[in-house]
């Protein structure tokens, strides 16, 4: 509201603004990643999963990171608003660690393929 239809008229509007950008980060890539792991007892197959959780894990604050200071607009929900905070000089970063920094990080496709064969391998032992 107060970005949009009356700026000004409300503190701390620019910095609402930016939590919205990457406030979604955590609980996504906990949804996405480390639940998969532990569902549905909450722990994981093995002690040899463990480092699969950890990067899952360290995925969040990247990920977190990533959406708060990638120098883009902040989408169509948002008007597409430029950044308030934005590393113009980590863009280079932000593009080594996933393509271009939309949710993913380089850890992530080892972890997708670790759930899947997570999956399998459970699927296989319940027959």
């Amino acid at each position: 509201y107060t970005l949009m239809y009356s700026p000004g008229s409300l503190p701390f509007g620019t910095a609402f603004l930016w939590i919205t950008a990457w406030g979604f980060a955590p609980a996504a890539c906990l949804t996405a990643f480390v639940l998969p792991l532990v569902f549905p007892d909450g722990r994981l197959l093995s002690r040899r999963w463990r480092p699969v959780l950890w990067a899952a894990l360290l995925i969040i604050p990247l990920s977190a990171v990533g959406w708060a200071f990638i120098p883009e607009n902040m989408g169509s929900s948002l008007n597409y608003r430029p950044n308030p905070y934005p590393i113009p000089a980590a863009e280079p970063v932000f593009e080594v660690a996933g393509g271009r920094i939309d949710g993913r990080s380089a850890l992530a496709p080892d972890v997708l393929e670790q759930l899947v064969h997570h999956f399998a391998d459970s699927a296989l032992c319940s027959i």
